[in-house]
């Protein structure tokens, strides 16, 4: 189960960094620990994905 207000499009998928100075304006980022690109919208997927199968 996954929260309503779980911050999935502001933590990246690859290293778990969490941008919490994202706004929702914000469409993409760029992480800065692992440096690389995220969209938002299939970061969100992705990282939700994550959470239900474990």
């Amino acid at each position: 189960m996954i929260g309503k207000f779980e911050p999935s499009s502001k933590i990246c998928r690859v290293c778990g960094y969490h941008n919490c100075e994202l706004k929702l304006k914000d469409r993409e980022w760029k992480c800065p620990d692992c440096k690389t690109k995220r969209y938002r919208g299939i970061n969100a997927a992705i990282n939700i994905k994550k959470i239900l199968i474990h």
